[in-house]
């Protein structure tokens, strides 16, 4: 399910890191309620993996944006910018 709305998403040029945040928090919710149900634990699980996150992601963001962290020296990044995906890249 996450890679059928992850990979489309950024083909179309969505930030990925808000994506994941929002693809990973509702399967975070969906098997925390099939595993425990509908009980107050599950509700406090739920909150602190979402608020998790939350901060995980907006650090993310900020440092990313801080240290110029933009992804092109990972590995086959080069064929994505030969194959016209620069959007996916980010910025030189």
């Amino acid at each position: 399910m996450k890679i059928e709305i992850l990979i489309p998403a950024m083909l179309k040029g969505l930030n990925p890191i808000i994506v994941a945040l929002i693809v990973g928090n509702c399967l975070t919710i969906i098997t925390i309620l099939l595993v425990t149900g509908f009980i107050k634990k599950a509700y406090a699980a739920i909150i602190s993996a979402i608020s998790c996150s939350f901060v995980t992601c907006i650090l993310a963001i900020i440092f990313g944006n801080y240290f110029n962290i933009h992804g092109t020296v990972m590995d086959w990044s080069e064929s994505l910018l030969y194959s016209g995906f620069l959007k996916l890249i980010g910025k030189f």
